[in-house]
């Protein structure tokens, strides 16, 4: 059975582009959900309920800046290994992805059970969609750019 790449499917683009599409979705999600709430109910939303958003867009980043052929190398904790810095940052980006979802799941809760406002509840669940979403979106670029290095052989 062959893989997509070698059929002539380029796997890193269609990633690449459905990895962009649920980055672009978990931001608009967000942006309505604020809009809403201020057109239609008046209410303002909290500015520490951008910072998980906020938070999993680095981690997007962190996460797919790596070479992760450097994770590879044998010298386990090696504080001169390249592959020790690499593990400990890819630890550090998903650190910051999960700090982000909790922090999201944290005001989604919060507003549920004492509501800032009327209209507060929904910039909420678009805030825990808006993480999930870019979650998501990094897992699919790093993987969909694995396969590409695979299948270069490099």
């Amino acid at each position: 059975m062959s893989t997509l790449a070698e059929r002539g499917i380029p796997v890193a683009s269609i990633g690449s582009l459905l990895a962009g599409l649920l980055f672009g979705v978990g931001w608009y999600v967000w942006i309505d959900g604020c809009a809403w709430a201020s057109h239609v109910h008046g209410y303002n939303v909290n500015g520490a309920y951008w910072v998980p958003g906020l938070l999993q867009t680095l981690s997007l980043v962190m996460v797919n800046v790596l070479n992760w052929g450097m994770l590879s190398d044998d010298a386990a904790f090696d504080t001169e290994s390249s592959a020790a810095i690499a593990k400990c940052w890819v630890f550090s980006a998903f650190v910051v992805a999960f700090s982000g979802v909790i922090g999201a799941v944290w005001i989604m809760v919060n507003e549920n059970n004492i509501p800032s406002g009327e209209g507060s509840m929904w910039p909420a669940v678009a805030g825990l969609l808006q993480n999930v979403f870019i979650f998501l979106g990094s897992l699919v670029f790093r993987f969909a750019r694995m396969q590409q290095t695979e299948s270069n052989g490099f």
